[in-house]
Parts: structure tokens; sequence; C-alpha cells
């Protein structure tokens, strides 16, 4: 093969390879919540920070997002990171428990998706006190937090 062609080659090929890594991790998870909760409105609610969290299985450091919502909470991934993560819309209701889990050197908190439970999403404490303000009723399994 030519010199000449690895680099279109690597153009094409690449991009390729990096979507479907992406789908395959979205698949541990994040498609779960993406079947019942997609959304393609833009976010209105307060943005907040989130360092490490993870869907089902898979961890997302420092793409996720995450806006606090009056109809629930709204997640979505970087751009780069999108294929297979459509945004989602988590209503309130749809968060059936929040229970406290130990990482190491602080406190993430697991929040049980659906009835039946479809998956989980595990974030830090700043954004399980937003959605408990922003939620108009108290959100289950908060005695522990």
């Amino acid at each position: 093969m030519s010199p000449a062609w690895i680099v279109p080659l690597f153009l094409l090929a690449f991009p390729l390879f990096w979507s479907a890594v992406c789908w395959l991790i979205a698949q541990m998870g994040w498609s779960r919540l993406a079947a019942s909760y997609r959304t393609e409105a833009p976010p209105t609610g307060r943005r907040l920070v989130v360092g490490i969290a993870y869907v089902g299985v898979s961890r997302y450091s420092g793409v996720l997002s995450a806006h606090v919502e009056p109809e629930g909470l709204r997640l979505s991934v970087l751009f780069l990171f999108r294929p297979g993560h459509p945004p989602v819309l988590l209503p309130w209701d749809a968060i059936v428990d929040i229970r406290p889990r130990k990482a190491l050197w602080k406190t993430l908190y697991v929040l049980e998706i659906g009835d039946p439970k479809l998956t989980t999403v595990t974030v830090p404490e700043t954004v399980v006190e937003a959605i408990a303000e922003a939620a108009p009723t108290p959100l289950p399994g908060r005695s522990g937090a």
C-alpha cells in the first residue's frame, strides 16, 4: 500500500472505530435510558459539574453534562462521545431509589432508574443535592444522604 493512502485511510477508519467504541460503551446502560427517556429538547435548567459518573457499568469521567430542569434530570455527553448517547431527560418519578456508595475517599450516590429497573446512574453528592432541591416531592432513599 502506498504511503499516500495512509492518511486518508486513517481519516476514514479512525472516526468509524471511535464511533463503534462509543456505541459499545452506550450498550452497557445508556441505551436502556435512551429507549425510554430520549429527548431532543435543548437544556433549560441549571447545569451541574459532574466529574465522575457511571451509567450502568460504564464510567463517564469529565464527559457527562447534567442539567436540573423542572421536569427532571437531563443527561448528555460531550459531542465527541455522542455516538450511541442521545441526550436523556429522566423524569423525577423515574428515580426510584437513591443510595450512597463509598468510592475510595468520597461518596457517590446510586440512582436506580425505572420500575422495573432499567439501569443505575451513579453521580456525585452535588448532583443529588441539586435534584433534591428541584424535585417537586422528596426523593426516595434520601435518609442515607
